[in-house]
């Protein structure tokens, strides 16, 4: 399946067929495929990305969540959060300590892990009831690089505690 058009898709069930054959000569996919209509009425699955948006950058922001807001631990994280009455995307920031992880790869790397787990399963955030943003912070404790696996089951945790909290308040 590839886009065609704006609002419309093809279908088709030639594993052959990809949009390079195409060559903007539409008239040959006609014959060979379904055009489905996309509806409207039909969400659009959530994205996957991570966008800068998202990115908790603004150091008044920062100041504030570790001033105001409220903070629990899973080993190896210390997440802070503080929800907003405005609306707004949820913001996060992920920090490794230069103490424990001298070398700067080393920080990033454990960093690119961490949001690329968060990036995957931050939709749970999304079934919180109203439309308040989130301010997080992800401060991992750990003393040494860990697993992917292991890294995305304790945020994974951690996000439903964030929930939890948050229900409770």
């Amino acid at each position: 399946m590839f886009w065609l058009a704006e609002g419309l898709r093809v279908v088709t069930s030639s594993p052959c067929l990809t949009k390079e054959d195409t060559r903007g000569d539409f008239s040959a996919v006609m014959g060979l495929c379904n055009l489905q209509p996309v509806s409207e009425s039909k969400p659009h699955p959530l994205k996957h990305t991570f966008p800068k948006s998202e990115r908790l950058h603004s150091k008044k922001l920062i100041q504030e969540l570790f001033e105001k807001g409220s903070s629990f631990y899973i080993y190896p994280f210390k997440v802070f959060f503080l929800p907003l009455t405005e609306e707004g995307v949820h913001q996060v920031l992920f920090s490794v300590s230069k103490k424990r992880f001298k070398r700067a790869v080393d920080r990033n790397f454990i960093k690119r892990k961490i949001r690329e787990a968060y990036r995957l399963n931050k939709h749970q955030l999304y079934l919180l009831p109203g439309k308040s943003s989130l301010l997080m912070a992800y401060i991992y404790t750990g003393k040494e690089i860990p697993e992917y696996h292991f890294l995305e089951k304790r945020l994974l945790k951690s996000l439903r505690r964030l929930i939890e909290n948050l229900h409770s308040q």
